[in-house]
Formats: C-alpha cells, sequence, structure tokens
C-alpha cells in the first residue's frame, strides 16, 4: 500500500513541475494566495491500526481564491475502509472551502467540504454450507456483498503549507471526516499529504 502511496505523490510531483515549466513567466513571481488567482491539487492519506483498521483515501481538488487566503472549490474523494474482514469503498464530491492564515513560506491553513455520493461495501469471502433436511438438501451461502447505496460526508482538516517555490506547495495536514447513510454514520482521523499548484489570473 505505502509503494502505491509513494507512486501517486512522485506522479503528482512530476505533474506540477512540468505545470511549472508550461506556465509564463510572471506566474514564477505570484503572490501567495492572492485574490483571483487559481489553486489545484491533491492529497493522499492513509491509517493503519486504528478505526477503521486500514483507512486509505485519495482526494482532488481545484478552486479559485474569491478574497486573498479565501479559496472557494470542488472536491473529489474516493477512500477504501477495511474493518474486521469488511471493505468499505466511497465516491464523493462537493464543494469545499480553505483558508490559509499567512502568505509566508509556511502558512498553516484549515480547510472543510460537503461531499455527496456513493459507498459500498464487501466481504468477508462467501461461504457455501450444505445441511440436510426432511425435505432434501438446503444449499445456504454467507457473505456481505451490498449495492451502492446514497451517503453525504462532512471534512475539516488543519495543517501547514511548505511552498517548495511561489507557485507550488506541499501540504500537511491531519483530517477528520464522518460518513452518514441509512443506517447510521461513522467518523475517522487521518494523516495526510498532497501537493497544490497556484496558477495566476490571466488578464
Amino acid at each position: 500500500m505505502k509503494k502505491y502511496l509513494l507512486i501517486l505523490l512522485l506522479c503528482s510531483s512530476l505533474f506540477c513541475q512540468a505545470q511549472s515549466k508550461n506556465q509564463p513567466k510572471h506566474d514564477a513571481n505570484i503572490l501567495p494566495y492572492s485574490h483571483g488567482s487559481w489553486l489545484v491539487g491533491s492529497q493522499v492519506g492513509y491509517s493503519n491500526g486504528l478505526r477503521p483498521e486500514q483507512y486509505l483515501s485519495v482526494q482532488a481538488c481545484g478552486g479559485y481564491f474569491i478574497a486573498s487566503n479565501v479559496w472557494v472549490g470542488l472536491v473529489g474523494t474516493w477512500s477504501r475502509e477495511h474493518q474486521q474482514g469488511i471493505q468499505t469503498e466511497a465516491w464523493l464530491t462537493g464543494p469545499g472551502v480553505r483558508y490559509q492564515f499567512t502568505r509566508t513560506r509556511f502558512s498553516p491553513f484549515v480547510v472543510g467540504s460537503y461531499q455527496l455520493g456513493q459507498l459500498a461495501r464487501c466481504g468477508p469471502d462467501p461461504i457455501t454450507t450444505t445441511q440436510t433436511t426432511p425435505i432434501g438438501i438446503v444449499v445456504a451461502t454467507s457473505g456481505l456483498n451490498t449495492k451502492p447505496r446514497f451517503i453525504y460526508s462532512r471534512s475539516v482538516a488543519v495543517g501547514v503549507t511548505m511552498k517548495a517555490s511561489s507557485a507550488l506547495g506541499v501540504d500537511f495536514a491531519l483530517g477528520w471526516q464522518d460518513k452518514v447513510e441509512s443506517g447510521g454514520s461513522y467518523n475517522s482521523w487521518q494523516p495526510q499529504i498532497g501537493l497544490n499548484y497556484q496558477l495566476a489570473n490571466k488578464h
């Protein structure tokens, strides 16, 4: 699993570097988190040994600074969880808001989102049993494989952005997310790391 996270981060880094080379020179001196600029990025998170036992998430976002340090945009999340042999996958999308507290190289931030989507569960592996009764042989199969169901989710993360350049930043954060479905709700915490790239507004 860790290899997949490293590969994803490497690919994201190469993409951002390629984008940086293709940007006009004035982007090299873009004011951090300035009004009118755009910010796109991706984050990955992984936790093990907590509840759920294993939790992997991948998030992508894109949006616009409506004011200095204040970003609004669209967020999409895919997650996979394992708990007591049951695997859960969720696909979510919705609006997000982010606030950067400073314009320094190390800038604390808080980000939140409200997303809608689907969730499905499967496992443990089906077990087939046979039983002889007075009317014949009964074959029974037990296991879990649910159809996707509607959920909504709220998430909040706090962290710090380290600027690698005026446009490229690296995020380190601790995130909280809950998932609410018809059968109830649950929440989890997760450390996250990500990359973001800021693009100047073209006039």
